[in-house]
């Protein structure tokens, strides 16, 4: 089956599958620099999406204009994306690039905050540099 003809969603009725994809377009609208820029307030997709949502939830438009407003919208040729931190450290194991992943899924690490990134990276450099100094002191106590 190749990615076109891949589903996600075929059990659930069409009223909960519209909710479900217009609810993620919102959210990415909401969380994503570029995707607000281009999509978010005072532009036709941004009013569609929002007056459907709130038909289909039965919220107040307002509300949910207001719920679903880009928090901080920025033209994505102006915006400096920062660098995956799992690829900063390409030497580290499959388990913990995972772990970082969930963190970063789970929300406990805003994967575009510039002090979350420093803080991971001096951390997992902190532990290597840990490990390595480990390593040397085991090779040195073998030497003698």
């Amino acid at each position: 089956m190749n990615r076109t003809e891949k589903t996600q969603m075929e059990s659930q009725p069409a009223i909960l599958q519209a909710r479900r994809a217009i609810e993620h377009a919102l959210r990415r609208i909401r969380e994503h620099a570029g995707i607000g820029y281009y999509m978010g307030e005072a532009t036709q997709a941004f009013e569609l999406l929002t007056e459907a949502y709130a038909t289909i939830t039965g919220a107040r438009v307002a509300d949910v204009r207001r719920d679903y407003q880009p928090t901080s919208p920025a033209d994505p040729g102006e915006v400096r994306m920062p660098l995956d931190p799992v690829m900063l450290v390409p030497a580290l194991s499959f388990e913990t690039r995972q772990r970082i992943e969930q963190i970063a899924d789970r929300g406990d690490l805003d994967m575009r905050s510039a002090d979350d990134l420093v803080y991971l990276v001096e951390h997992l450099l902190d532990l290597g540099l840990r490990a390595k100094e480990a390593e040397l002191d085991d090779q040195t106590a073998e030497l003698f």
